[in-house]
């Protein structure tokens, strides 16, 4: 009993490893016009800053729109130009 307590115990520790450095950004897009999309980026639910992107409509000013709805795996590197670890999608 106490080695099979001992793997469960083993397995729960391995599982909290796993999400200890989970961080979930959330953008949420509120007001849209012709020349730009704003909104609220999120992280871990707590509103982090204001968004200001381009138009989710492409227009000629902004062909690429707004970033796609959807689910992204985002890795924190060392970013050499700001010299700080961030975020990169």
């Amino acid at each position: 009993m106490a080695t099979s307590l001992h793997k469960s115990m083993q397995k729960l520790a391995i599982k909290t490893e796993c999400y200890i450095n989970v961080m979930v950004l959330t953008l949420v897009r509120d007001t849209f016009t012709p020349s730009e999309t704003l909104g609220k980026l999120l992280v871990n639910r707590k509103t982090f800053c204001d968004t200001l992107e381009p138009p989710a409509v492409p227009n000629a000013m902004h062909p690429k729109g707004t970033i796609p709805m959807g689910w992204y795996k985002l890795q924190v590197t060392m970013s050499p130009v700001f010299g700080r670890r961030l975020p990169q999608l």
